[in-house]
């Protein structure tokens, strides 16, 4: 369980909830977003 006080958590968590998306959703967009800004580099 992430800990509720962490605001990396809880900006996921707001904005998961604007987007309508589970918070597991966007997490993971969240990942994917960092991975392909990394092979650019």
């Amino acid at each position: 369980m992430p800990n509720l006080n962490d605001n990396k958590f809880r900006k996921i968590q707001s904005e998961s909830q604007k987007q309508g998306k589970s918070m597991e959703e966007y997490a993971a967009e969240l990942e994917m977003n960092k991975l392909k800004s990394q092979k650019r580099k």
